[in-house]
């Protein structure tokens, strides 16, 4: 696709640069009936698929709208950083990072959780003893 915008633009601008010089009136008179015929396409398309699928005929934009876009980014909390030219002083290089990968830290030996028992009082089993005797 960029390939084919490469020469599809420069091409399109040539051809309009001589219909300007030619005739500047029957151009924009040419021009302004291929955008009727392609607002008239696209209408037509639009009604097509909200009729046979059930899409609305003119969709409206999902998400937030440019000024909450906006606005969150101008009271983010986060600030973005300047980027940094590639260099030799710009941070650690690729084999300090491959390293560090292999490396996995050990993890730390913790003894385990002192517990002690704690007995109970027995006089219940004592006066249970008392009953039966």
């Amino acid at each position: 696709m960029p390939n084919f915008m490469r020469w599809a633009v420069p091409t399109v601008i040539v051809l309009a640069i001589i219909g300007i010089a030619g005739n500047p009136a029957l151009f924009f008179q040419r021009l302004l009936f291929l955008v009727f015929i392609g607002a008239l396409i696209f209408f037509a398309y639009r009604f097509y698929v909200s009729k046979k699928y059930g899409a609305p005929f003119l969709p409206k934009r999902s998400g937030p709208s440019r000024e909450q876009l906006r606005r969150a980014k101008h009271t983010s909390t986060t600030k973005r950083g300047v980027k940094q030219k590639s260099g030799a002083l710009s941070g650690p290089s690729k084999q300090a990072i491959r390293n560090s990968r292999g490396l996995k830290k050990a993890p730390k030996r913790r003894s385990g959780p002192q517990l002690t028992v704690i007995e109970g009082s027995k006089s219940k089993q004592k006066s249970k003893n008392k009953k039966r005797a």
